[in-house]
């Protein structure tokens, strides 16, 4: 069992059906697929406040020390622009470049391979900053720029996976990610707090409408490609509550 760090840990079973990962603290997983246990990470949330920016350096190293086959963080991996507006002297100014580079060298310290999942606070919310002046669009293609390496995961050691951007119609969605171990399938797609980037301006609503429009079809793919596999197991991993409905049906 790891000891506790900067977030709580848990283990528990995969089910053979669909999970959502939406969570605000970390944990660990243990799935026991064609007889073969493996264990991977969840994690969300992190580097509110300075002082949290060294609690989750002290987690990742807590994690490294676990034999995980992956870590999974779901998004949030900065402050949300108005605590730091109110406390800029506790909290390093989200949004930047050079806070980018911060947490991206943070991810490239995990000893397991490392996949991100984007939230509203690492590019949606950077139109609230009032410190400087962001752009969220140009925000979501530098994290897009910088996370999301062709065909491979971050971290030490990297896993191959599957990215929407291999499809045409799709080619910017490089964040929505698929891969498979031991006979579970694992996907992530890109919905996001702050309803999920509607409602804002006219050019965010359209944005929304057109990532709205890739995870349907990214998450119909990935059901597909389970089936065509035969996995015993299927795992999604997103920000927020997405609603989205495919056939009729919610996706969640």
């Amino acid at each position: 069992m790891m000891k506790k760090s900067s977030a709580q840990v848990y283990r528990t079973i995969i089910p053979t059906a669909l999970v959502s990962a939406v969570v605000s603290f970390g944990f660990v997983s243990i799935a026991n697929a064609q007889n073969q246990k493996f264990q991977f990470a969840i994690i969300g949330d992190t580097s509110y406040s300075q002082v949290a920016e060294q609690e989750f350096d002290r987690m990742m190293a807590a994690l490294n020390k676990e034999t995980l086959t992956f870590v999974v963080h779901v998004g949030d991996f900065e402050a949300d622009p108005n605590p730091y507006e109110r406390t800029p002297d506790k909290i390093t100014m989200p949004c930047t470049d050079e806070n980018f580079q911060r947490v991206l060298a943070t991810f490239q310290k995990s000893a397991n391979p490392f996949i991100l999942t984007p939230g509203d606070n690492d590019w949606s919310d950077c139109l609230k900053l009032k410190a400087r002046k962001f752009d969220p669009m140009e925000r979501l293609a530098k994290v897009r720029e910088m996370f999301f390496p062709d065909g491979r995961s971050l971290g030490q050691k990297t896993i191959a996976v599957d990215s929407q951007a291999r499809e045409a119609a799709f080619k910017q969605y490089r964040e929505n990610l698929m891969w498979s171990l031991n006979g579970v399938t694992f996907a992530t797609f890109h919905s996001v707090g702050s309803n999920n980037n509607k409602g804002i301006t006219p050019e965010m609503d359209i944005e929304h409408a057109e990532r709205t429009k890739a995870n349907i079809a990214w998450i119909e793919k990935v059901f597909a490609d389970a089936k065509a596999k035969n996995s015993i197991g299927l795992v999604l991993f997103t920000q927020a509550n997405p609603g989205l409905r495919l056939s009729g049906r919610r996706a969640y």
